[in-house]
């Protein structure tokens, strides 16, 4: 099957790039590689699912990805609605490059127009432009030993049943406090570790005196200048994170943040010429130009920007 444009990715990049496409004419296939469950809820629909929160008791984890998951998935009837209406052809499953401008759809299934077949397993597409909008996940330093109960990712959070009490977020960036707020405004004891010193440093550089309000308000605590060295689970079911300095804190659990890493492991980019950094996310220069001229990044995806005497 051959297309002018073939967007791979789950979020709203990849969405609005398929649509935008589409309205220029153009004939364009979306690749899915997740489906509507936690893998695919993003902050903003937990944002919303927490919002809706009554405040009458505890709100359970469960319930929280429960009602994330139902908005994404309303979210998503919507957007096949406009990608069906502009004949996009929709795909999910394993995406693996066969070569430069030839991608193989692995356990697929497939929405062309209000057809869904789902008889093959493995569908091989061409285009002559593609773009990589496929996501990043939480990165895993060695030295943690993560159980997915007390020492815990944003992915395995979403996984909980009930929400903690108490919880240590390691990492100020942007995932570390988004999260932070979004379970200090659900009733959870928050502190935030990082190594950095000011304050307005941490979030990527992008502080504010309103979302330093907003934190302040939640009661979320910070520990600055203080890397972390370890993780360790106790035996009152609680854990410890110990810090450079000799300090040691204690929480029911620990929510590690410390980077993202590309969801580009089993997509085969050597094949199509693409390169990426140590965190498999894409090397791009400053208009999402990958190394090979007919690809494009966008989002989270696209790593440090490449210099153009390596862009190729």
């Amino acid at each position: 099957m051959n297309y002018e444009l073939l967007v791979i990715g789950n979020g709203r990049e990849a969405i609005d790039g398929a649509l935008a496409a589409a309205r220029r004419a153009e004939l364009v296939a979306l690749v899915r590689t997740v489906g509507i469950d936690h893998g695919g809820i993003t902050i903003d629909a937990l944002r919303r699912a927490a919002s809706s929160h009554s405040g009458a008791g505890p709100f359970r984890m469960s319930a929280l990805r429960g009602a994330a998951t139902r908005m994404a998935g309303e979210q998503w009837l919507a957007d096949r609605a406009k990608l069906g209406s502009l004949n996009v052809d929709v795909f999910c499953g394993g995406v693996r490059f066969a070569g430069e401008r030839t991608v193989e759809v692995i356990d697929r299934a497939t929405e062309v127009g209000d057809r869904i077949d789902s008889s093959s397993s493995r569908q091989t597409l061409t285009a002559r432009r593609i773009v990589l909008a496929c996501g990043t996940r939480s990165a895993r330093p060695s030295h943690v030993r993560f159980d997915s109960r007390r020492i815990l990712d944003v992915e395995s959070l979403l996984m909980l049943d009930e929400l903690p009490r108490s919880m240590i977020v390691v990492g100020a960036g942007e995932t570390g406090l988004d999260y932070a707020m979004l379970v200090g405004s659900l009733g959870v004891d928050v502190t935030v570790i990082d190594e950095k010193a000011n304050v307005f440093d941490v979030y990527g550089g992008l502080m504010n005196d309103q979302r330093l309000c907003e934190m302040q308000s939640l009661d979320i605590a910070f520990r600055l200048g203080d890397e972390m060295i370890g993780v360790e689970t106790r035996g009152d079911d609680s854990v410890a994170v110990r810090l450079a300095s000799g300090k040691v804190f204690i929480a029911q659990t620990a929510l590690v943040c410390v980077g993202r890493v590309g969801e580009t492991e089993s997509l085969n980019l050597e094949a199509a010429g693409v390169g990426v950094d140590e965190r498999g996310r894409v090397w791009c220069d400053a208009k999402g130009g990958t190394w090979a001229s007919h690809i494009t990044a966008v989002g989270n995806i696209v790593g440090f920007r490449a210099a153009s005497s390596l862009a190729g």
